[in-house]
């Protein structure tokens, strides 16, 4: 099950060269002189997932226009973690161009403030979605295009795991605090909380 589980997860065979699907955990960009590797986000999504342990909370589900909101937490030794996401299974590109205003609230914590990070998955937000897109759309065969050295440094750039925000908030007497999380339509957001502001 390991390994039929881990083709699927990676879609193998091969590697994706270039853009012509996107629809892969990594894939090859062709260069004059050589061929590279880049993560696709799902990439990042996955070595994030797994830091979480195997004690989850999970949320309700709601629905809201058509899309569910949902997510769970589970806590590691040093902080807590938490998925919250939005899935429309007729939108799945998110062409609707929704985001929902999520309030988390954390109670019981022993802390006198919180420090959090946030990830951001979705067309916008840690990924090359819109590079590869506008590529795609020009008039050429996307298998045999050969990028050049500035493009390159540029999905290479979009391709890294970036913080998408960090704030500190202060714990109330009862160990409660509410946290906004920003989540686009058909994406999903990955929360690590940490006491002290650390």
């Amino acid at each position: 099950l390991g390994d039929v589980y881990k083709r699927q997860l990676m879609h193998w065979p091969g590697i994706v060269r270039n853009f012509m699907s996107l629809n892969d955990t990594v894939r090859e960009i062709q260069l004059a002189d050589r061929t590279e590797v880049i993560p696709k986000p799902s990439h990042h999504f996955v070595n994030l997932l797994s830091t979480l342990r195997g004690d989850y909370y999970v949320f309700p589900l709601e629905q809201i226009g058509g899309h569910t909101v949902s997510g769970f937490a589970s806590r590691t030794e040093d902080d807590l973690r938490i998925v919250v996401y939005s899935h429309h299974h007729e939108d799945t590109a998110s062409l609707s161009e929704a985001v929902f205003e999520i309030g988390l609230s954390l109670h019981g914590l022993a802390w006198d403030r919180i420090h959090v990070r946030e990830y951001r998955f979705d067309r916008e937000h840690n990924s090359y979605y819109r590079f590869a897109e506008d590529r795609r759309a020009l008039d050429l065969t996307e298998r045999n295009r050969v990028y050049s050295e500035e493009d390159f440094a540029e999905v290479q750039e979009l391709a890294k795991l970036q913080v998408t925000a960090a704030r500190e908030y202060p714990v109330d007497s009862r160990g409660r605090v509410h946290i906004p999380v920003t989540v686009s339509g058909t994406g999903t957001n990955f929360v690590i909380v940490r006491g002290g502001g650390s």
